[in-house]
């Protein structure tokens, strides 16, 4: 097992630190009983989702900077925001604890072990929060925040909780039990009645805005991906590099990737100009604007803003029936 860092490292020695401790706690998570997952968690693009999300960590944030019952009301109505949340959407709640167990642990690692002092680490976290607002889109980058803020709380209640994490990874449920918090029958009133509290106001104007704008932007790439000529790529022992702060998740088509880089048995694909990568990283779609019948032969074939190098046993070929290609082995 190998530890890969984008390169170059930060010049700033904390942020240095943090990302290769980050990394590095990736080689050996499995060891401790986190396993590696990277679930869509396709419901944080979605307005109610990051509404609340953002909530649960103002909440949280609050809860680092106070003590005793003040703390304590924090934290519960952090927990409120992620309860409220996951009951909206069911089907979110075992993939936010997947990522969380595979991104928030090795981020809370890089934060806790990256050598800044309790008011640099608070100001740090602080400083992210306020900025994820602007991120394009949270779905794969949520965990780098609620990993440290939870493990942070859980280390001040002198929880053994790292001892525990092969039995238990739900970040929600081991904060729970560290600060005994019981929450109210009624999640809806308890977070709508809360949520003035942690600039409830001031996201939710932001966020309703947001929404209009996606669903313009998902409305044309779903234009692109799923009604124009497409290109399908099939995936099978795939290497994917990609940037995790701008995807944006397209409903059953899969989940939209601006730029990204993938290996596989057929070759190398590169994407600059967005490719859509279906549910349960089983194929890629990519736009087949400017492609004609020609491409059958070409070991490198170009497209919208994306090359693909093929080995030699590999072509693109026009689906005869349809105005589609697909990538397919040669006899």
């Amino acid at each position: 097992r190998w530890t890969m860092v984008m390169w170059p490292l930060p010049e700033n020695r904390e942020r240095r630190a943090q990302l290769m401790l980050h990394e590095l706690f990736h080689r050996i998570q499995h060891l401790v009983g986190a396993p590696m997952a990277n679930p869509a968690n396709a419901h944080l693009d979605e307005m109610d989702g990051r509404i609340y999300l953002q909530l649960e960590w103002q909440a949280l944030e609050a809860a680092l900077q106070h003590s005793g019952s003040q703390r304590q009301a924090d934290v519960k109505n952090g927990l409120v925001f992620r309860y409220y949340r996951q009951m909206l959407y069911p089907e979110g709640a075992p993939e936010e604890i997947a990522l969380e167990t595979n991104e928030g642990l090795s981020e809370y690692t890089g934060v806790k072990l990256s050598g800044r002092n309790w008011p640099e680490t608070l100001a740090y976290l602080s400083d992210k929060i306020d900025q994820s607002q602007q991120m394009k889109t949270l779905v794969r980058s949520f965990a780098y925040t609620s990993g440290p803020l939870y493990g942070l709380l859980l280390d001040d209640a002198n929880s053994n909780w790292r001892q525990n994490i092969k039995d238990q990874n739900d970040f929600g449920k081991l904060l729970k039990t560290a600060y005994q918090v019981e929450l109210p029958i009624d999640l809806k009133f308890a977070a709508d009645e809360y949520q003035s509290m942690y600039n409830g106001d001031e996201i939710r104007v932001f966020e309703e805005k947001r929404e209009a704008e996606r669903q313009e932007k998902i409305a044309g790439l779903m234009q692109k991906f799923a009604r124009d000529p497409i290109v399908i790529i099939p995936l099978q022992m795939m290497n994917i590099s990609f940037d995790p702060t701008n995807i944006q998740p397209l409903d059953s088509l899969g989940t939209y990737y601006p730029n990204m880089r993938i290996t596989d048995t057929w070759g190398i694909l590169t994407v600059e100009n967005g490719a859509v990568v279906g549910p349960r990283w089983a194929r890629v779609r990519l736009s087949a604007t400017g492609l004609s019948a020609e491409v059958s032969g070409s070991a490198i074939v170009e497209g919208d803003g994306w090359k693909l190098e093929l080995t030699d046993d590999w072509r693109v070929e026009k689906v005869e029936t349809e105005e589609n290609y697909r990538l397919r082995r040669t006899p």
